[in-house]
This record gives C-alpha cells, sequence and structure tokens, in this order.
C-alpha cells in the first residue's frame, strides 16, 4: 500500500504502510511535499531516517523481521524531535535469550541496563522498543 497523504489533521491515515528506506527517504515523510508547512526541516527528517536505516540494519542482523517507525516522525510536524518505533521480538524469551545479546554484540548502543532514555535515543534521536 503506498504512502497516503497527511489527514487534515496531520497525521497518517491508520494503518500500515511497507516501504523501503530509499522509498521513505523520497517520502512526504521526509520530503515535506504534502506538508501545509513553510518551514519543513527535510534535512533534519533525513537524517533521522539514515540513523533509523542503520539501527534497523542491526535488528535484521539480530534476526528482527518487523520494525515500525512511529511518533511525531510520522506526523506532519515540520521538525519531530525524533523517531519512534517499536520491533517484533516473537517473544519475551526469544528477545532476551537471542535477540538482546545479539544487539550487544553488534553495537554496544543497544545496551538498556541504564536508566532514562536509551542509548540510541541519546545517541541517533531514535528509540526501538521490543513488542
Amino acid at each position: 500500500m503506498p504512502l497516503p497523504d497527511f489527514t487534515d489533521d496531520g497525521l497518517l491515515p491508520p494503518g500500515t504502510y511497507k516501504l523501503t528506506f530509499s522509498e521513505l527517504k523520497k517520502s512526504h515523510l521526509v520530503t515535506g511535499a504534502s506538508s501545509r508547512h513553510d518551514e519543513w526541516e527535510s534535512l533534519w527528517r533525513l537524517e533521522l531516517v539514515e540513523n533509523a536505516e542503520m539501527l534497523v540494519k542491526h535488528l535484521w542482523e539480530a534476526g528482527v523481521q518487523g520494525v515500525f517507525l512511529d511518533g511525531s516522525f510520522v506526523e506532519d510536524k515540520c521538525r519531530p524531535g525524533d523517531i519512534d518505533g517499536y520491533y517484533d521480538c516473537g517473544s519475551l524469551e526469544n528477545f532476551v535469550k537471542n535477540i538482546s545479546p545479539a544487539l550487544r554484540s553488534i553495537d554496544n548502543i543497544w545496551d538498556w541496563r541504564e536508566p532514562g532514555k536509551p542509548r540510541t535515543w541519546i545517541e541517533y534521536k531514535v528509540e526501538f522498543y521490543p513488542h
């Protein structure tokens, strides 16, 4: 399903939209093509997508299949603060035994032991949570 324009409320219509990162980078979520705002920050949005792409590659390498982007990034907002998202880890047991150790072996940015914001958000303004 192609990525629809924002609704009059500045949101994407409810649904799941499958996009490659190449398609996402060309979409109105980055370019602002369907935005009502003149001060759309395309470069910032592109930086967020590139950061998310790097982290999603880590998730894929760790065996995660489904990754979902959400939050203010998918709204008609000139400058979202970050990209929020989640990924399907199958089960808590799979996350604890397989995904979490695999992610930490790929990059220590995937360490959730510190309180507060995840390190992925601190470094890249992207936070993915296991679901």
